[in-house]
C-alpha cells in the first residue's frame, strides 16, 4: 500500500482523508494536537505534530494548509526527492517550485466532493504521470490544466462551484418554505430537482432550456432575469 502524507487538519484535509483512506496508508502532519487526535480516532490513521517533523524525504505529500505556513515548511523540513501536491490556490506553480527545489511539485486543487470520491480535481504540473493520476482518481476525476490562467478559472468553477450550487439550493428551499411547504418536504423536492438534472445533464444546456421554456412563460422570464443579472461577474 502506498504511503501518503497530508499536511493540514482543516476541512479539505478531512475530505481527502475520507476519500483516500481506503486505498492508501495516510499520515497527517499538523500543528494542533487535539485536531490530530480527533483525526486519528475518526480515521485510524498515523499522526505527527509539525514541530516534531524535520524530514519528509522520498514521500508523496499533499499540502492542505494556508500559504502562511509555506516558508516554515521549506525552511525547517527536508523534502528531498519527494512529490509535493499543493492545495494553496494563492501560490502560483512557479513560486511553489522555488520553495521546494529538491522535490517534484504540482499544484492540485480538489473540491470537497473528495469525501465521496467525486471531486473534480484540477492539476497543474509539468507532468501528470500514471501513478499520480491513480492517486487522485481515487477521490474523483482529474483535469490537467496548462497554466495559471486556466487554473484560476477552473478553481472558481470546479472548486467554488459547489458552494454556488449550495447557495442556489438554499434559495430554492427557502422560497418553497416561504410559500407554505414545510422545510423537510421543501428539501426533498429540491434534492429531487438536482437528481433529475444530473440524469439529463449530458444534454446541451441550450437544449434543456429550450425544452423547459415556452414563449412568454415563467421559465423564459426567469432565464432573462438571470442573464440580465450577469452572474458571470462572480468568476472575475
Amino acid at each position: 500500500m502506498n504511503d501518503i502524507v497530508i499536511i493540514g487538519t482543516g476541512t479539505l484535509s478531512k475530505k481527502i482523508i475520507n476519500g483516500l483512506n481506503t486505498f492508501f496508508k495516510i499520515t497527517v502532519v499538523g500543528r494542533n494536537k487535539e485536531k490530530l487526535l480527533l483525526l486519528k480516532n475518526k480515521f485510524n490513521i498515523e499522526i505527527m505534530e509539525l514541530s516534531n517533523v524535520s524530514n519528509l524525504d522520498n514521500k508523496k505529500i499533499i499540502i492542505c494548509s494556508k500559504s502562511k505556513i509555506l516558508k516554515n515548511l521549506s525552511k525547517n523540513i527536508s523534502f528531498s526527492n519527494s512529490e509535493i501536491f499543493s492545495n494553496m490556490a494563492d501560490i502560483d506553480y512557479f513560486t511553489l517550485k522555488l520553495y521546494f527545489p529538491n522535490s517534484k511539485t504540482s499544484k492540485v486543487i480538489p473540491n470537497i466532493a473528495a469525501e465521496v470520491n467525486k471531486s473534480s480535481t484540477i492539476f497543474l504540473s509539468e507532468d501528470l504521470n500514471e501513478e499520480t493520476n491513480f492517486i487522485f482518481s481515487k477521490i474523483g476525476k482529474v483535469f490537467k490544466v496548462e497554466n495559471e490562467k486556466e487554473m484560476l478559472i477552473s478553481t472558481k468553477i470546479l472548486s467554488s462551484g459547489i458552494a454556488y450550487l449550495a447557495e442556489i439550493k438554499s434559495i430554492f428551499i427557502n422560497e418553497l418554505e416561504k410559500n407554505g411547504i414545510n422545510r423537510k418536504k421543501s428539501t426533498f423536492m429540491v434534492d429531487s430537482l438536482f437528481e433529475g438534472f444530473f440524469e439529463i445533464s449530458f444534454k446541451d444546456e441550450r437544449e434543456i432550456i429550450k425544452e423547459v421554456s415556452t414563449p412568454g412563460g415563467i421559465t423564459e422570464k426567469g432565464i432573462k432575469i438571470i442573464r440580465e443579472l450577469d452572474i458571470k461577474k462572480i468568476f472575475l
